[in-house]
């Protein structure tokens, strides 16, 4: 599912936002240089997925090796810190 202003109309969160600031964000959504990255599946990796961006796991914070397994929701990349996000970027 591809991000659009209408589910940013949705979320609550972003309510206070101008329609030039949700379309930026939008568009910003469209570079396929974008990735969310997060420790929880259950938000920071569902909400990159239902963005349709790259999403990566990193293993340093809530999410255990279990809840990944068991989790329908699954990243592109797992990795085990930020620290080695950074260190494969220099790559």
């Amino acid at each position: 599912m591809a991000l659009t202003t209408e589910l940013l109309n949705a979320n609550a969160a972003l309510s206070g936002l101008t329609d030039e600031q949700k379309n930026a964000i939008v568009e910003m959504s469209k570079n396929d240089e974008t990735a969310v990255i997060g420790d929880r599946i259950y938000t920071d990796i569902k909400s990159g997925l239902n963005a349709g961006t790259v999403t990566i796991l990193v293993m340093s914070g809530e999410t255990t090796k279990e809840i990944l397994d068991e989790s329908p929701d699954k990243p592109q990349f797992v990795m085990e810190s930020a620290k080695e996000i950074l260190e494969s970027l220099k790559k």
